[in-house]
């Protein structure tokens, strides 16, 4: 029998999902789960809400110039009036120039103001994570692994949370979303343009925070490196706007080290925060952890710090907690094979060289981060340093290691497998936690 004369037709190949139908559903899923987070007004719960808040307050009370940092007060989050309290923040100013500009008098105010700089937030990083979607997909070779890697960044549960909240992580996210799409199509293109929009990325993450400045400017610096060991020669003018990028982002860090001594203030308000929860939280007293254990209990909380809870985990919960161990894991193997194939085989392959730059720059931070954490804990005993949203920024290069790794899998069955698990997993953990 031919096929003209069967009752039904038979299509020569199975219907597949259209890319852009994937990008919607997965931006709306982020955007209306971002959008009921935002409606929550409890500022005193998550993410130092109230720290940033304030910080706002006084710029606003300033009608918009920079506060010194030992200036900084909280406000008391029943009245949003000023308390004698001092705030701990040390970062820039330029977020909080921003939130002021965008919303009322938040002194005295009820829940509207705050709410307005809510959405606010989450439109900031909606706009960033549709420029890591659109990252991604310039690097990806098929659907499937477009699918998984839209749900590795649309459906993580600590993002939604910060993106409804008033935090400077949200313009350090936005500023990593333009960093690495400009250089994704950079790579592709070699046009100025894209380098120029790389750059401004570097620059608005830097003036958010410092963090921003370690891992944008890591991997600017790391590509350009690779691009060099790979054989590229790139225009001077293209060196030029970089170096003025740089010289940009860090001016805000190197006012801060002229004026406190450090890129990071170590104000009184920070000490005091530090010295008294250690001692409300009973470490104070306790005998200091060696470096070794100090490491693995770090890296113990920053997996759990994926899942931002405000009550006990439960069973179900603590067992999830192995979907983002595993994915770094996975992430880590990607990256290895992407060092060997850039810096062994000198391949000018993309995504290797995006992978290896913004790998080794995360890695870079982590490694400061530890050592700065271990010599507060010496200090004070202090303990809850290990937040993973300080790396938010390069969100996309842990799902685009772990599908590099995935394509090296000599099986087509186990790759497809493998594939589909890594785009329910975020799912199935954004629905738990």
């Amino acid at each position: 029998m031919t096929t003209k004369n069967m009752p039904f037709p038979v299509q020569a190949h199975a219907p597949t999902l259209r890319p852009g139908l994937v990008l919607g559903a997965c931006l709306l899923l982020f955007m209306v789960a971002a959008s009921l987070s935002a409606l929550r007004v409890n500022v005193t719960q998550g993410f130092d809400e109230l720290a940033h808040l304030s910080y706002v307050a006084e710029i606003q009370d300033a009608n918009g110039a920079a506060v010194p940092l030992e200036r900084l007060r909280l406000l008391d989050p029943a009245t949003m009036q000023w308390t004698d309290n001092d705030n701990y923040l040390n970062h820039p100013a330029p977020y909080y120039q921003l939130m002021a500009a965008m919303a009322p008098r938040l002194t005295g105010v009820g829940a509207g103001a705050v709410i307005i700089l809510h959405f606010a937030n989450v439109a900031i990083v909606g706009i960033g994570l549709l420029l890591m979607l659109g990252f991604g997909r310039g690097l990806v070779r098929a659907d499937a692994e477009w699918i998984a890697l839209a749900l590795n960044l649309c459906c993580v549960r600590l993002l939604i949370e910060l993106a409804g909240a008033v935090n400077n992580d949200n313009l350090a996210f936005l500023g990593g979303g333009a960093l690495l799409f400009g250089l994704g199509r950079y790579l592709r293109r070699g046009a100025l343009g894209d380098l120029l929009l790389a750059c401004i990325g570097l620059i608005v993450a830097s003036l958010a925070k410092l963090t921003g400045l370690m891992l944008c400017g890591g991997t600017l610096a790391a590509l350009l490196m690779l691009l060099v060991w790979t054989g590229k020669r790139m225009p001077l003018l293209h060196l030029g706007v970089v170096l003025l990028a740089f010289a940009v982002a860090t001016w805000p860090f190197v006012a801060f080290w002229l004026a406190y001594g450090s890129p990071a203030p170590d104000t009184f308000a920070q000490q005091s925060l530090l010295r008294d929860g250690a001692a409300a939280a009973g470490w104070a007293g306790q005998a200091r952890m060696g470096f070794p254990a100090y490491v693995l209990m770090f890296l113990t909380s920053f997996v759990e710090g994926w899942m931002p809870v405000l009550s006990e985990r439960t069973g179900l919960q603590w067992g999830a907690l192995a979907i983002p161990a595993c994915m770094l894991i996975l992430a880590m193997d990607g990256i290895k094979r992407a060092g060997v194939a850039v810096l062994v085989q000198r391949r000018r392959d993309p995504l290797a060289m995006l992978i290896l730059a913004g790998g080794g720059a995360a890695a870079g931070v982590m490694l400061v981060h530890i050592l700065f954490s271990y010599q507060r804990h010496l200090a004070t005993g202090w303990m809850m340093d290990a937040y993973p949203r300080y790396y938010l920024p390069l969100l996309p290069i842990v799902p685009l290691a772990a599908l590099y790794a995935i394509r090296s899998l000599p099986d087509a069955r186990h790759r497809r497998l493998a594939r589909g698990l890594m785009a329910g997993a975020p799912l199935f953990f954004a629905l738990i936690g």
